[in-house]
């Protein structure tokens, strides 16, 4: 059977140039500039919020922001907002709550707006307080490095160029000092061993005072850890490697504070994710209740929740759905990798959680030794004796 012929239909010059008219995209002659220099105030991402169902970021009592104002829940405590001295602020859990509503981060109004309505409100009546003094002074309970008078007056210094409530609370956790190579690109995907893998090859896990909660620091010994004695004795714990890290105090509005801290992370500070990067190391240390264990008794974590599981349950959803671009712990996260799987140095660590874990189990090893030994030279003296009588 013959093919039927196809049939073309010829284009006009006019309908062509018609056709590319009508895909031509109407650009504007003067495009404005992109706004995320001023922009400070988002709406978390949707692949962090479906996460928990919002709970973290939704206010509870009290609306500021944008984006929750119209609420019917909220509704009752603007007018309640209206009153200097009402007696439900007198009340610690709506404080409480206040408190924890007003670090969110779709619940924010510009720092530089709040400072001039407190300068309107407040003309002759500061106490020689500015308002970024006050909101330092109110958030103090989400500060993690509580210093003396002298170091606050210096962190409220590294403060001042805050965006809003969220933005001040991430400051209280950053470093002091931040040089340009901190950052690693090549190991931002380096995955730490867990704390009961390090504890195995026999790295120490140290809390350390007067840091940052983020100043982790892997303190390498180079010699003489190596060796049996000095690598696993446990009353020679300055031959061994360690792992530095600050008190890490977890209580009922810590999820709350970290998720908040991450979103705003995300969709603002993606170069420098401080905190991302330390809840990813966090989490890389904890997968078990066993791992929750090691760091709770060497007092390294200290927390509220019910129990270890939940803690590890806890920190280990924080970090799902988090994109990093740049990891703070990289070299760190490597050096420790790298220390784990040295396999001599593992396989000490190991006998010394086997037999040297504790002074009981110490001080029985030693006098199995000992006997050992006793052993050894009795059979020696015996085997000696007769050889020597048998040659008579």
């Amino acid at each position: 059977m013959a093919s039927s012929p196809i049939m073309y239909t010829p284009i006009l010059p006019d309908e062509t140039e018609e056709l590319h008219i009508q895909h031509i995209i109407n650009i504007p002659e003067v495009i404005k500039p992109a706004l995320h220099e001023i922009c400070c105030i988002y709406k978390v991402p949707p692949n962090l919020r479906k996460l928990n169902n919002g709970e973290s970021y939704t206010p509870q009592l009290i609306s500021i922001g944008p984006f929750h104002h119209t609420k019917e829940e909220l509704k009752p405590m603007h007018t309640q907002k209206q009153r200097d001295k009402d007696y439900m602020f007198t009340t610690s859990w709506i404080c409480k709550t206040i408190q924890r509503d007003l670090l969110l981060l779709e619940n924010q109004l510009p720092i530089f707006l709040l400072e001039h309505l407190h300068q309107k409100v407040f003309k002759d009546s500061n106490n020689g307080f500015n308002f970024l003094e006050l909101a330092f002074n109110y958030f103090e309970d989400y500060n993690p490095q509580r210093s003396n008078k002298d170091e606050n007056e210096e962190m409220l210094k590294n403060c001042k160029p805050c965006q809003h409530f969220t933005d001040l609370i991430r400051r209280f956790y950053l470093p002091k000092e931040v040089r340009d190579d901190d950052f690693n690109n090549e190991d931002k995907y380096c995955v730490l061993k867990t704390a009961t893998k390090l504890n195995e090859a026999s790295i120490s896990f140290v809390k350390v005072d007067q840091r940052s909660l983020l100043e982790i620091k892997f303190v390498k010994v180079q010699i003489l850890n190596w060796f049996l004695c000095f690598g696993c004795s446990p009353f020679l714990k300055f031959f061994k490697s360690k792992l530095e890290i600050p008190q890490f105090k977890v209580d009922q509005t810590t999820e709350c504070v970290l998720r908040n801290l991450i979103a705003l992370e995300q969709c603002h500070y993606s170069e420098q994710p401080f905190i991302c990067n330390y809840v990813f190391l966090i989490d890389s240390l904890i997968n078990t209740q066993e791992d929750v264990e090691i760091l709770v008794d060497k007092e390294i974590i200290v927390h509220e929740l019910g129990s270890h599981v939940e803690l590890a349950t806890m920190i280990n959803g924080l970090c799902k759905n988090v994109v990093v671009t740049c990891n703070y712990y990289g070299k760190t996260s490597k050096s420790l990798n790298d220390h784990y799987h040295n396999r001599w140095k593992r396989y000490m660590g190991m006998l010394r959680s086997v037999y040297f874990r504790d002074p009981w189990r110490f001080s029985s090893v030693v006098v199995g030794v000992v006997i050992f030994i006793v052993a050894i030279v009795n059979f020696l003296r015996i085997t000696g004796l007769y050889f020597r009588d048998s040659r008579h």
